[in-house]
Formats: structure tokens, sequence, C-alpha cells
């Protein structure tokens, strides 16, 4: 993706302000507009001016519009020109704001011809491959550049800029309806606890879509929380975001939180860190792994587990956020947790 001047408008402006760009030859037609949520980016020409019908420009991210061909087929015929077998090109591709990646095996030979095609097609300015998962606690991703620039990128979702280095840190655009759903949740007011926040995958959108009165994000890796901190002061949302750098077990902020994220597959293992951060009846969301078998038992073995602590627990929510593997599954469940003293059995399955 380019960057390049442009204008934000509701969807609902959109096509009456395309129609005025066209009208005075402002609309610059080499690059697509876009929408994201409810905004529509429109690419204008650099000479357009700094406000249009006194609508404020800015520069964003737009890919490049070639000419109604496939971008994928102007890369296989570069490749087959320099003589590379286009059976390794895969088909499908991550965009994270001018930056492609691609999911390639790691003894692919010409990976670097491969990005600079993808370039020259898309326009991107970094081509990365993914050659495996995450490495060890810090959630490090296996991501090599191939071609172009690197550093750091600015990828645009649902209205927040998020700042980061994919080769040093992770970033999941397989979960992006799951950032966006779970915001109705949160009430206005509330205090959010996100116990592995990462680069503010969560703690970012509910900084800009809810109320919330804060939002503490914890996470064991200084390079991502460096990220969060750089993302919330570009977004202007560093007066609602607190960060703090450390184990969750062990570093947790001084608060009772209404609601507690817990973004980590094995979430479960720390969910009694989080209850002692937890007001009464308050609500935590969980993320797991789990087998297709044992989909309709999960919620038991959740209460299960949190009644050992002496509260009760009811989960009002399971959602399937995607497959993770073969007969594996990524599951989001929402708890609500009632702390109360002694023993009892008065536990339920919403």
């Amino acid at each position: 993706m380019l960057s390049n001047p442009g204008v934000s408008v509701r969807k609902e402006k959109a096509d009456s302000i395309i129609s005025f760009l066209l009208h005075h030859n402002i609309l610059e037609k080499n690059l697509k507009i876009r929408q994201d949520g409810d905004t529509v980016y429109i690419p204008i020409k650099s000479e357009a001016g700094s406000s249009i019908l006194n609508i404020k420009t800015g520069r964003y991210q737009f890919s490049k519009r070639i000419n109604g061909r496939n971008p994928y087929n102007e890369i296989i015929s570069e490749l087959k020109n320099s003589g590379i077998n286009p059976e390794s090109v895969p088909h499908k591709w991550i965009v994270y704001g001018d930056s492609v990646i691609l999911r390639l095996s790691g003894s692919m030979k010409n990976k670097k011809k491969i990005g600079e095609a993808f370039i020259k097609a898309t326009g991107c300015s970094s081509v990365y491959g993914i050659m495996g998962g995450v490495k060890n606690r810090d959630r490090v991703p296996a991501i090599s550049l191939i071609a172009g620039k690197g550093g750091e990128i600015h990828h645009l979702e649902n209205g927040v800029i998020y700042i980061f280095d994919p080769e040093k840190v992770m970033f999941s655009p397989g979960n992006v309806n799951e950032r966006h759903n779970f915001l109705n949740l949160i009430r206005d007011g509330e205090k959010v606890l996100d116990m592995f926040a990462g680069i503010g995958y969560f703690s970012l959108q509910i900084a800009r879509h809810t109320k919330a009165s804060s939002v503490h994000c914890v996470d064991i890796n200084p390079l991502s929380l460096e990220y969060l901190r750089k993302s919330a002061i570009w977004n202007r949302l560093d007066q609602i975001i607190e960060t703090h750098l450390g184990d969750c077990r062990i570093t947790v902020p001084d608060i009772r939180a209404d609601i507690i994220l817990m973004g980590n597959f094995s979430s479960i293992e720390y969910i009694a860190h989080g209850i002692m951060r937890l007001k009464n009846n308050g609500r935590i969301i969980v993320h797991f792994l789990v087998s297709t078998e044992e989909i309709e038992t999960c919620s038991e073995h959740i209460i299960s587990k949190i009644r050992r602590l002496g509260v009760r627990c009811s989960v009002e929510g399971l959602h399937r956020v995607k497959s993770y593997a073969p007969n594996l599954w990524h599951i989001s469940a929402y708890l609500r947790i009632m702390k109360y003293t002694g023993q009892g059995s008065d536990v339920e399955a919403g």
C-alpha cells in the first residue's frame, strides 16, 4: 500500500464527495478507495490543497489500482519472466498497512524475487515471509523481511492505527472480528484490565470506541508495550491507557477492574490472578484452545476450575473465534464472577 493525500468521510457522505472530486478532477484514480467500518478513505491528487469542502485532508494508506488486472496474475507473469516456478507463490496474502505478509516454506528459493514481484504489482513497501508460529514467552513472530525497506508500519483497523514492526512483535489479522464484537460488553465509566495486552490488539479498540474510564495494560514483552504506548499517543488515547511491564501473575496494577481481558491461550491457568483484581460480579473474557469434541463440555470444565477457587461463575457466552488447527478451535468465553466466602454449590452454566 502507498501513503497518499486523501480525505476521510462517513460512508453515507462518500458518494457525494466522490462525485465532487471527480467533477473537479481532484480524485486520484490510480489508487483504490477503501472503507474501514463506517469511514471511507478517498485518495486525492497531491496538488488538491489542504482542505476540500471544509473537509480536512490527511495522509492515508491506499492500494494501487492496476488497470483492472488481478495483482496475482501480474505477480505470476513477472516471476515467469524471471524463470521462477509460479506454483511456489501463495494465492493469498495478509496486508498490514503498506506491507504484505506471505506464508512461505522455510526452504523456499527465490524469496527475494517473489517479494520484489509483490512490491511491483501491489505498490507495497515491504514483503515479509511467515516461517512458522510465535517464538518463546515474549511471543516474537517467526516472520522475516524478504523484500523492501522493512521497519515499523502503520496498520489501520476499525478507526485505530496500530504501530509495530511485524518482525519483532505479533499481530493477528484473523482475530479482527473478535476485536470488534466484544466492544458492546464495555459499559460507560468501567475500569478495564488487559492481562496479556501485547501491542494493544484489544485495548486500543476499547479506548477508541467505548467510554471506559481507564484501560490498564500488562505485558511481559517491553517492546510490545513500547509499541502500545506509541500507538496510544498516535491515536490520542494515552490519557486512557496505562501500561505495566511484567508477568501478569506478579505485575498487576492495584485496581479493582470491572472487566478483565485474558487473550492468551493459557488464560485459564492464570485466572486466579485475574479474579484477585476483579470487582464482585465482574466479568472476565478468556481465550483458550479446545478440541472439537470438547467444545460442548468446556463450559463445565471452566466452571469447575473456578469453583475450586471459592467463587461462583456463570458462562454468559461462548464464541468460536476461528479454527486454529485440524480439530482444534480458538474459543473465547465471557464469564461472570460472583465472589463469596466458604464452600457452596451455587454454580451455573449460562
